[in-house]
C-alpha cells in the first residue's frame, strides 16, 4: 500500500551512462557505465558493467547483498589492472610483497566472492606484463588461507601446485620446474629465483620449529631464497633433497644464512619411529646469531619427520 513504504516491493532496472560511485569497501571513485544494473531494496545485481577505477579497468558480473556499505560481492571480472588497482585487490586479497605479479595485469574470466567476515575467494586466469597467464583458485580466511590449485606454463617453466596455511603450519604440493627467466616475468621484483626450482613433492612446514618439518619427494634447484621461514631470508645456493620410503637424502647442499655459508649433506632414516640421522655440516664461521637460528629450527618435541611419520603419501 501507497500508505506503508516498509512494505513496498520494487525493482529498478537501467543501464548506467558514467556513474560515479564510492563506497568504504572501494575508497576511491569508480565508474560505471554500459551493460545493465538491476537494484532491489538491500541487493544489487549487474551484467557485463564497465567499471574504472583508479588505474584498472574491467567488465563485472556481479551481485551484491548491501550496496553503500555491502555484506557480500560474487561475480565475474574479465580485464586490466594497473599497479594503483593491485595495491588496492592486494587489500582484499593480501599476497606477500615477493609473490606480487609484474603489473599491470590482465584477467580472464576471473571469480570473485567477498564478504565482510573477511573470508574472499579467487579463481581465473592472469596474465602478467611479462606474458605468463597463471591460473589460480585461492581462498584467504582471517587467519589462514587456501590455493588449491595454482598452474603456469611458458615454454621454459612449468609448474603445478597447490598450498594450505592454517597457524604455525603450512601444507605445500609442488611438480614442476620454474627458472629464473620465467620468475622475472611473473613477478613484480623477482628477489627469490636467481637460478632454477625443480621437483616433484609435498611437505609440511612447521613455521616456527622448521625442523619439525617433513618433506616427501624430491627437489633440487639453484639461488633459491626462501622468505618468511625465519627472521632473516634463506638463501639455497644448490640444493638436493630426496625422500622415499621412511629415508630422506641430502645430496651436498649449500645454504646461507645469518651471513654464514653453511654446506651439508648426508640422510635420515627412519624405520618405525626409530630415526637414524647422519649429516656433514661445515660452516665458514659461527656467530650468536646463526647459533640461535640453529638452536630454534631444532627446539622441538620431535625429529625432523619424513613420510612414515606424517601420512604423507
Amino acid at each position: 500500500p501507497l500508505t506503508d513504504p516498509a512494505k513496498w516491493d520494487f525493482k529498478i532496472r537501467g543501464t548506467p551512462e558514467t556513474i560515479r560511485l564510492a563506497s568504504p569497501l572501494f575508497p576511491f571513485e569508480a565508474r560505471f557505465s554500459g551493460g545493465e544494473i538491476v537494484y532491489v531494496p538491500g541487493s544489487e545485481a549487474a551484467n557485463d558493467v564497465a567499471i574504472e577505477f583508479l588505474d584498472g579497468s574491467v567488465v563485472a558480473t556481479y551481485q551484491t547483498k548491501g550496496l553503500i556499505d555491502p555484506e557480500s560481492i560474487a561475480g565475474r571480472l574479465d580485464g586490466s589492472l594497473g599497479p594503483e588497482a593491485i595495491a588496492w585487490v592486494n587489500t582484499l586479497l593480501p599476497l606477500p610483497e615477493h609473490l606480487q605479479m609484474k603489473p599491470p595485469v590482465d584477467l580472464s574470466g576471473v571469480k570473485l566472492a567477498w564478504n565482510d567476515t573477511g573470508e574472499t575467494a579467487f579463481s581465473g586466469t592472469i596474465q602478467t606484463a611479462g606474458g605468463v597467464n597463471v591460473f589460480a583458485d585461492v581462498s584467504l580466511f582471517p587467519e589462514a588461507w587456501h590455493l588449491r590449485r595454482i598452474e603456469f606454463s611458458d615454454g621454459s617453466s612449468r609448474v603445478t601446485a597447490s598450498a594450505r596455511k592454517e597457524a604455525e603450519r603450512i601444507e605445500v604440493a609442488f611438480s614442476g620446474n620454474v627458472e629464473k627467466t620465467t620468475a622475472d616475468r611473473l613477478l613484480a621484483e623477482n628477489r627469490i629465483l636467481a637460478g632454477r626450482l625443480q621437483g616433484d613433492f609435498r611437505a609440511i612446514i612447521d613455521t616456527r620449529r622448521p625442523m619439525s618439518s617433513a618433506f616427501d619427494g624430491r627437489l633440487s634447484g639453484q639461488g633459491v631464497q626462501l622468505r618468511q621461514l625465519l627472521p632473516e631470508p634463506v638463501e639455497l645456493k644448490h640444493l638436493s633433497i630426496e625422500s622415499s620410503a621412511g629415508q630422506v637424502a641430502i645430496d651436498s647442499s649449500e645454504v646461507h644464512l645469518y651471513g654464514s655459508q653453511l654446506v651439508v649433506d648426508g640422510s635420515l632414516k627412519n624405520r618405525s619411529g626409530d630415526i637414524t640421522l647422519n649429516l656433514n655440516l661445515a660452516a665458514d664461521r659461527l656467530d650468536a646469531e646463526l647459533i640461535q637460528a640453529i638452536q630454534s629450527m631444532g627446539e622441538a618435541d620431535t625429529t625432523p619427520q619424513t613420510n612414515d611419520e606424517t601420512g604423507l603419501a
